[in-house]
């Protein structure tokens, strides 16, 4: 958590769960959000959102979660904050190359997954990472505030996992 000042403890109830979390000052990495929910699999999982929209979260709350899903495999986090008239979405896309199972130079396909990303018109990379072992993309995109997070989730991770399959024939 990257928390400025003081924080005092909070509850969320969403979705007929209690998520506790910190309010403090906003802070540009969760989109100027005060309430920060940093969720543990317990605390919340995909199915708990799919069919939630923007009305479910209170104005300035950011929520984080671990996630596996079927259709790409290599997003383990979402995170989802809304903030007036915005609703926002960072996707945890992570490679690991003593799991990498793909024939290919993990580097030169990450390399081209990161720069297709970016020169999409909806999905931008607002973080990157990699050593000789871990790669880690954060891709961000602003979502619709009327549209189920399901519908835009699952959206981005098949143009997402297009960029994949494109760049898996395409690396030398």
């Amino acid at each position: 958590m990257n928390i400025r000042g003081t924080a005092v403890t909070t509850e969320l109830l969403f979705n007929n769960r209690i998520l506790t979390g910190l309010t403090t000052l906003p802070d540009e990495y969760y989109w100027s959000c005060s309430h920060i929910f940093e969720c543990d699999p317990s605390e919340l999982n995909y199915n708990d959102i799919k069919e939630a929209s923007a009305s479910d979260i209170p104005e300035g709350t950011f929520i984080h979660f671990p996630c596996k899903l079927s259709n790409y495999k290599y997003c383990n986090t979402i995170s989802i904050g809304r903030t007036e008239d915005k609703l926002h979405f960072r996707l945890s896309v992570s490679f690991n190359l003593s799991k990498w199972d793909e024939n290919l130079n993990l580097r030169g396909f990450f390399e081209l997954l990161h720069d297709d990303i970016q020169q999409s018109r909806n999905l931008k990379v607002s973080d990157c990472y990699h050593d000789c072992h871990d790669y880690l993309l954060e891709v961000e995109f602003t979502g619709d505030l009327t549209e189920k997070f399901d519908t835009q989730l699952q959206r981005a991770l098949i143009q997402i996992r297009q960029f994949h399959d494109y760049d898996s024939k395409h690396i030398i």
